[in-house]
């Protein structure tokens, strides 16, 4: 599994890590490219014969929102998407927290 996240800026594209110093104001465009390496042929052993994917999620947030944190339960929205792959409930958390989670 691969996920490179891209943040374009006026045409310039820059490697995320670091803390945007962006002011809000700005235009920005997140691009995610999903990389599947997870095949039978790459992993044949106890390779599920119903294997897939979850719907992705990306959103943006601020500081003040966190999805998860170590040592600590995972959210019902989490729960629910690690036991049915369905990112419903997920969203539905996100939608809960008003503006400190953006796009999704």
């Amino acid at each position: 599994l691969t996920i490179n996240l891209y943040v374009s800026v006026h045409g310039s594209e820059v490697k995320t890590g670091k803390k945007s110093k962006l002011q809000t104001f700005q235009p920005v465009r997140y691009d995610c490219d999903f990389v599947n390496m997870w095949s039978s042929t790459n992993h044949p052993d106890n390779y599920p014969s119903s294997a897939h994917w979850s719907p992705p999620i990306i959103a943006t947030h601020s500081s003040n929102y966190q999805m998860w944190a170590a040592d600590a339960l995972a959210s019902a929205g989490i729960e629910s998407v690690a036991e049915t792959g369905s990112p419903s409930g997920l969203i539905n958390e996100m939608k809960s927290e008003g503006d400190n989670v953006g796009n999704y």
